[in-house]
């Protein structure tokens, strides 16, 4: 799979000149240590797509908009996937496809950044995450009228 994956979309690298600036040279929001497990989905989850589910992760975790993250055992083999998140982690469970809490693998309120994670041969593996640098903020425009408002005004 992932020599496939590397044929389809070959590395591209860009190269700008100039002052680097103040970022790290690296970033991803999650990095999965194994030879056979795969990251095939990480997206965020709006808690009213669970309707009608009587116990759903978002309320073990507290939140209205969970990460979402699906990994998959490809070699037909047992494997432990060590994920490391660019994120503090406020809490991480193990859920069903149909995001049905199975295992609390870093409960809510403690903080960490990384996860172990056993996996059996070809499983797809669903975990809910709080992220806490991503959790959902509000925001007052109003507070920013004084920008937003003015953005399409340009003097000549």
């Amino acid at each position: 799979y992932r020599i496939a994956q590397e044929f389809r979309h070959p590395l591209r690298l860009h190269v700008a000149l100039g002052e680097p600036g103040d970022l790290p040279p690296t970033f991803s929001p999650v990095q999965v240590e194994s030879d056979n497990v795969v990251i095939s989905a990480f997206f965020r989850e709006m808690r009213d797509s669970a309707k009608g589910q009587p116990h759903h992760a978002a309320d073990e975790l507290g939140m209205d908009y969970p990460f979402v993250l699906r990994l998959v055992e490809l070699n037909g083999q047992r494997a432990t996937a060590r994920l490391t998140f660019g994120a503090t982690l406020g809490g991480a469970i193990r859920t069903n496809l149909l995001g049905e809490p199975e295992e609390v693998l870093v409960a809510p309120g403690k903080e960490g950044r990384e996860i172990a994670l056993a996996m059996r041969p070809h499983e797809i593996a669903t975990i809910y995450l709080d992220l806490v640098e991503g959790r959902k903020q509000v925001r007052d425009l109003d507070g920013r009228r004084e920008v937003w408002a003015t953005v399409h005004r340009t003097e000549p």
